[in-house]
């Protein structure tokens, strides 16, 4: 009797064991991996990086600015988190790590499509 409760006590850890290993394998199988879910996460850059980035397309101290489309744009800097248009002018918001980026443009749809971007400011 003793002999038969060890035997079904060592079975039943046993059986812990492979349950646990076969529900570590199929979340592993099915992508649910938690670092990978965390890295697939979109990093927000910081403001200064997000300035780095736009820089080409605006230069407030005068030179060269490179012209370029509303969508090359965004796929450069992404989307902005918020948009609104209030009398010929766009504003759109993008968040970083450290804030918020306030992009203040010419309305696209005056300029034919092309970023003409007038300030950006810390919101």
């Amino acid at each position: 009797m003793i002999e038969e409760t060890r035997n079904s006590q060592k079975r039943g850890r046993v059986g812990i064991v492979v349950r646990a290993f076969l529900v570590g394998l199929i979340m592993t199988i099915a992508g649910c991996d938690m670092d990978q879910r965390q890295s697939d996460s979109p990093r927000l850059i910081s403001k200064a990086e997000w300035r780095q980035k736009a820089l080409p397309y605006y230069n407030p101290s005068g030179g060269g600015r490179k012209l370029t489309t509303v969508a090359d744009f965004q796929n450069v800097l992404g989307a902005p988190s918020q948009t609104q248009t209030i009398e010929g002018h766009a504003y759109w918001y993008y968040d970083c790590s450290d804030g918020t980026i306030q992009v203040v443009l010419i309305d696209p749809a005056m300029t034919g499509g092309q970023l003409a971007i007038d300030s950006i400011n810390d919101f």
